[in-house]
C-alpha cells in the first residue's frame, strides 16, 4: 500500500480490529471485543462512510462468513473423496483383520466343527464338478487352464483323455502282407481308406507284424494240435505284448490325477484354514495318503485283470472280429494289386448305377453274384463282404490270428480305459470325503459297541421288570 503496488487477492480483502496488548491484559472477553469492533466501525471515519459493496468487507463477523463459505465448498468438493478413503480403507482394515483367527472364541469345538464343515462342502462342491469360468476372449490377460478358476474335474477328464489314448496307442500293429513286399515310391500303404472306427493305423506306438511272420510265429509253435490249428499261446502272447505297459500308463494316470487333486486342495485348505496356521488345525486335514493308498491297490487290481485275456462281451468282439478279418483281406488283396475290384465291392451302392460304363458293367456283376446268392437261398449278403471269398494265399490262420488279438484287444482297450479312471474317481477323488480320519473310525465302532451293549442291556432290564410284575400278581 505505501509503495502504490497492487496485490490481487483470490477472496479479496478483509479488515478486522482485534484486542490489543491492554485489552488481552485487562482480561476483555471475546464478546465485548466483538461489541467494540462492531462500534469503531459503525463511528470511526472513514470506517463508518464506506460505500455498501465495501462495507460487507469490514469486521470479524463479515470475515468469518467468507471463510465459513470458503470452508464450506471445499467440503462439498472433497466429502466424495473423503468418504470414499474411508470405505476403503475401513474395507481394508475389516479384511485384515477377518484374516486373523478369533481372539476369544466362546465354544472353540463348535467352531472347530463349523470350519470343517464349511471345507467339507467346499471340497464336496469341487469334486461333484465346479465348471470353469467362461473366459471373456475380448480381455487380455486370461486364466490358464493350471489357475485355480477352471474346475477339478475339468483338469481332471483331460488327464483321463491322454490316458485313454496312450493305451490305445499299444495297439497290435498288423500289416496283412509279406514283410518282403518291396514298397514303391509314392505308395499309398493298403489300409488306408478301410479305417474302422477308432482304429490304430500310423500313430500306433507297438511293433509291425507283418502277415508272414504271424503266420512263421503260429507254425512254430505248434506242437500235437491237428493241422491248421494252432496253440491259444500264439494269440495270448500278441494279447500280453500290448497290454504289458498298461501298468505304468494307470499309474501315471493316478499320479497324475494325484498331483492335481493335491494341488486343488491345498488351495482350498489355504483359503479355509488360512487364519489358523497356529495350533496345527491347517496340517491335520490332510489325510488323502491313506485314501490313494487304497485306491491304488484297486488300480492294480484292476491291471491284474488283464494279464491274461478273457472277455464275456461277445457281440462286440465278434462284430468286431468280422469287420478285421474283412479289412485285414481287403488290404492284402490292394497288396497283390487288385485294388480296383477291392474299391469297386466297398463302394457298391445296389441302388445306385455309376455312370462310367466300365463301373457300370462291374456294378451289373456284382449284382448278379448278390441276386444269385440270393437265388439259391442266401438272402442278405452285402457287397463288402465278398471280400472273405477272396484267395487268402494259404494263410487263413495268420487272418484270423490277426483279427481276434485286434478284436479282443479293442474289447480290452474300451474296458480299461473306462475302468481305471472311474476307479480313481470313486475311490480316491471321491474316497477324500467319504474317508474318516483313524480317530474318527475308532470312535465311532467304540460308541457303536457300547450303544448295543446298553441295548442289551435295557432289553434284559425289561423282561426282568414284566416278570417281577407277574410275579407280584
Amino acid at each position: 500500500i505505501l509503495q502504490g503496488e497492487e496485490l490481487v487477492l483470490k477472496n479479496g480483502w478483509y479488515c478486522v480490529k482485534q484486542r490489543g496488548p491492554k485489552e488481552l491484559e485487562s482480561g476483555v472477553s471475546w464478546e465485548d471485543a466483538k461489541a467494540q469492533e462492531n462500534a469503531f466501525f459503525s463511528t470511526e471515519t472513514p470506517w463508518c462512510n464506506l460505500g455498501d459493496s465495501i462495507s460487507g468487507r469490514v469486521g470479524s463477523e463479515a470475515l468469518s462468513s467468507k471463510l465459513g463459505r470458503i470452508l464450506s465448498e471445499l467440503v462439498s468438493k472433497e466429502l466424495p473423496s473423503i468418504e470414499e478413503q474411508v470405505a476403503k480403507q475401513l474395507s481394508e482394515a475389516k479384511a485384515s483383520l477377518g484374516k486373523l483367527a478369533p481372539l476369544n472364541v466362546n465354544q472353540p469345538q463348535t467352531e472347530v466343527i463349523r470350519l470343517l464343515q464349511d471345507f467339507s462342502r467346499a471340497l464336496v462342491k469341487r469334486i461333484d464338478g465346479v465348471p470353469p469360468i467362461i473366459p471373456d476372449f475380448d480381455l487380455p490377460d486370461q486364466d490358464t487352464p493350471e489357475h485355480p478358476s477352471f474346475g477339478l474335474m475339468n483338469t481332471l477328464n483331460k488327464s483321463y483323455d491322454r490316458f485313454k489314448r496312450r493305451v490305445r496307442m499299444t495297439a497290435p500293429h498288423f500289416k496283412p502282407w509279406s514283410s518282403k513286399r518291396e514298397v514303391k515310391e509314392g505308395e499309398v500303404d493298403p489300409m488306408i481308406g478301410i479305417k474302422i472306427d477308432d482304429d490304430i493305423l500310423e500313430s500306433s506306438s507297438a511293433r509291425v507284424f507283418y502277415l508272414d511272420e504271424v503266420m512263421d510265429i503260429a507254425q512254430q509253435s505248434r506242437t500235437r494240435e491237428f493241422p491248421g490249428n494252432f496253440p491259444f499261446s500264439v494269440k495270448e502272447a500278441f494279447v500280453t505284448r500290448s497290454t504289458k505297459s498298461w501298468r505304468s500308463l494307470a499309474n501315471e494316470c493316478f499320479q497324475e490325477v494325484w498331483n492335481h487333486v493335491v494341488d486343488n486342495v491345498n488351495r482350498l485348505i489355504e483359503d479355509q484354514f488360512e487364519r489358523y496356521t497356529r495350533g496345527g488345525l491347517k496340517e491335520d486335514v490332510r489325510h488323502m495318503k491313506e485314501v490313494a493308498k487304497t485306491a491304488a491297490q484297486k488300480v492294480e487290481g484292476l491291471v491284474q485283470t488283464e494279464d491274461s485275456p478273457y472277455t464275456q462281451n461277445d457281440h462286440y468282439f465278434y462284430d468286431y472280429r468280422e469287420k478285421l478279418l474283412l479289412r485285414y483281406k481287403a488290404a492284402h488283396r490292394k497288396s497283390k494289386s487288385q485294388n480296383a475290384v477291392i474299391q469297386s465291392l466297398q463302394d457298391h451302392d445296389l441302388g445306385r448305377k455309376p455312370q462310367f460304363t466300365e463301373a457300370q458293367t462291374q456294378w451289373q456283376n456284382i449284382n448278379n453274384a448278390l441276386s444269385s446268392l440270393a437265388t439259391i437261398g442266401i438272402p442278405g449278403v452285402k457287397a463288402t463282404e465278398l471280400i472273405k471269398l477272396l484267395p487268402d494265399d494259404h494263410m487263413g490262420p495268420a487272418f484270423e490270428i490277426m483279427a481276434e488279438v485286434r478284436a479282443y484287444f479293442q474289447v480290452a482297450y474300451k474296458r480299461f480305459s473306462d475302468n481305471v479312471p472311474k476307479q480313481i474317481d470313486n475311490d480316491f477323488v471321491r474316497g477324500i470325503t467319504k474317508k474318516e480320519p483313524p480317530e474318527i473310525i475308532e470312535r465311532r465302532k467304540e460308541l457303536e459297541g457300547r450303544i448295543k451293549r446298553l441295548q442289551a442291556a435295557r432289553d434284559r432290564l425289561n423282561e426282568f421288570s414284566k416278570s417281577y410284575d407277574r410275579f407280584l400278581h
